[in-house]
C-alpha cells in the first residue's frame, strides 16, 4: 500500500498537533510531577529505581503518579471542553 503526499502531510499535521496538546497539557505539572511520569512512563522504569532516583519513599512515588496521572487527565478533559465548545452548532434545515 502506498500513500499519497497529501496523506503523508495529514498524517505530519495531526502527528504534530498531537504532539502539540501534549506539551501543553504537561506544561499544567509540577517539575517533579514531569521527573516522575517521565521516569514511568517514557523511561518505563520501576517504582523502585523511581524511588531511588528521586530520594523519594515508595508510597510517595506511587502518590505522586497519581495525582500526576489525574491532574493531567483533568486538564485534557478540560481542553476538550473548551473546543468543543467554541466549535459552531450545525443547523438542520
Amino acid at each position: 500500500v502506498e500513500y499519497s503526499i497529501e496523506e503523508h502531510l495529514i498524517a505530519d499535521e495531526t502527528e504534530q498537533e498531537r504532539k502539540d496538546k501534549m506539551s501543553r497539557i504537561l506544561e499544567s505539572l509540577t517539575p517533579r510531577q514531569k521527573e516522575v511520569i517521565h521516569y514511568r512512563y517514557v523511561e518505563s522504569m520501576s517504582l523502585d529505581d523511581i524511588c531511588k532516583i528521586m530520594d523519594m519513599n515508595y508510597q510517595s512515588v506511587q502518590n505522586l503518579i497519581q495525582r500526576s496521572v489525574k491532574k493531567i487527565r483533568d486538564t485534557f478533559k478540560e481542553k476538550k471542553r473548551i473546543v468543543l465548545s467554541i466549535k459552531p452548532k450545525s443547523r438542520c434545515l
